[in-house]
């Protein structure tokens, strides 16, 4: 028979459980989204370069990045100055921690509700 233990122990032990496979999943996606390593500036002369009639198979090539690169580029930040591709990466990047900030409040809760489930059914 199990003894009753406290809210807190029971919360503890959940999150021994959950974090580590919830890390784990995280540096996964990380890995796939990884933070470019070219500076807006870049992104935008390869645009314009583009836009003023330079061969797109060149301009990947001078910058080593393959041609859906540019394109996902291109359907992203197509007429956009350099600041304007600034702040629409940092808008993308606070828009993603908020995502993984909902994400574990939404699993803490439901982490909270199994809990008081377990102890209401115990007592």
């Amino acid at each position: 028979m199990r003894a009753n233990k406290p809210l807190a122990q029971h919360l503890h032990d959940a999150r021994d459980i959950v974090e580590p496979a919830v890390d784990r999943f995280y540096r996964g996606v990380e890995t796939l989204m990884r933070k470019s390593t070219f500076s807006e500036k870049q992104i935008t002369d390869a645009l314009a370069a583009a836009r003023a009639g330079g061969s797109v198979d060149n301009i990947c090539k001078g910058l080593g990045i393959s041609i859906s690169t540019f394109y996902i580029w291109k359907q992203r930040y197509d007429e956009m100055s350099g600041e304007q591709v600034a702040v629409s990466r940092t808008l993308e990047e606070q828009a993603g921690q908020l995502r993984r900030q909902l994400s574990q409040e939404l699993r803490d809760s439901r982490v909270l509700k199994a809990i008081l489930a377990d102890l209401n059914s115990t007592a």
